[in-house]
């Protein structure tokens, strides 16, 4: 499950914030045209489901905060670093971090997938095993929710209408790069899927086909009622049409998330995001 409820204000102690950015008016001419990445969820996907925190010994600690923030020097007491005593602030983000994966993942999973496919990593996601590395890599990428600038262009898709949404997302897809999460909600939570492609089954239906790291392999979708600007997703339903209790909203419970706004949020703090193999966060 996504959480964004959580406060912030401990992790930006020890990060650099940015400015965000305004963006130019959605481009409505992609409305109604059919678009698709390679992406396939049964390769490009992790081969095994969302996890909760109980599932690993892994958890997210000071050598994850470094990692994220690319120096200790300002989560080392009196910036040493070895050995590093964690300041109280990065204690209380570690723990934040580690409270907020109690519920799964997902985010984390659909955040490195995506980089890996865009990087074009040469051992497809699908290949990995869920050993320490991987682990440990998603929950980093999960961690990137609680940068500034990735809240930021969260909240700023609430005043989006659907349709303003499918056209930025169906821009976004036409290059061949997945971009963007998509981040669905409703009061007992949230979830993160991976839109590669969108399908119009009739004028005003779109369907956005996505990898959900709750179904490992299959491709599951986000229908999107463009007439009435409401959405619907089967979260638990294996049968995804006829799901009786399938999720559905409006505007103000979807959003997109940006891989770009992720990655120079990384690169911004340590430098760099692809590492000399083509790796991220050390999974090849």
């Amino acid at each position: 499950m996504k959480k964004i409820s959580i406060k912030i204000a401990l992790l930006l102690a020890v990060t650099v914030a940015l400015t965000g950015c305004a963006t130019n008016a959605p481009d409505h001419s992609y409305i109604g045209k059919a678009v698709a990445t390679d992406f396939d969820p049964a390769v490009d996907g992790f081969s095994f489901a969302n996890f909760n925190s109980r599932q690993y010994a892994q958890e997210f600690d000071i050598e994850d905060l470094t990692a994220m923030v690319g120096t200790r020097d300002t989560v080392c007491v009196d910036g040493v670093a070895d050995p590093c005593v964690p300041t109280e602030g990065a204690l209380k983000v570690i723990g934040i971090v580690n409270s907020s994966r109690q519920l799964g993942h997902c985010e984390g999973m659909v955040v490195l997938a995506a980089a890996r496919y865009d990087l074009g990593t040469k051992v497809k996601t699908a290949e990995l095993d869920d050993d320490p590395a991987v682990i440990s890599a998603i929950i980093r990428s999960f961690a990137t929710m609680f940068f500034p600038e990735v809240q930021q262009q969260t909240r700023d898709w609430v005043s989006n209408s659907l349709t303003d949404t499918i056209a930025v997302l169906a821009k976004s897809l036409e290059t061949g790069k997945l971009e963007y999460g998509l981040g669905l909600y409703t009061p007992n939570g949230g979830h993160e899927v991976l839109p590669f492609a969108i399908e119009y089954p009739s004028k005003d239906l779109a369907l956005v086909l996505v990898y959900d790291s709750n179904w490992p392999g299959k491709t599951r979708y986000v229908e999107i009622d463009l007439a009435a600007q409401t959405w619907r997703f089967s979260f638990s339903g294996s049968d995804q049409a006829s799901d009786a209790n399938a999720w559905t909203g409006t505007h103000t419970d979807l959003d997109l998330n940006s891989n770009k706004v992720r990655l120079a949020a990384i690169e911004s703090r340590t430098g760099e995001v692809e590492l000399p193999s083509g790796e991220i966060w050390g999974v090849e």
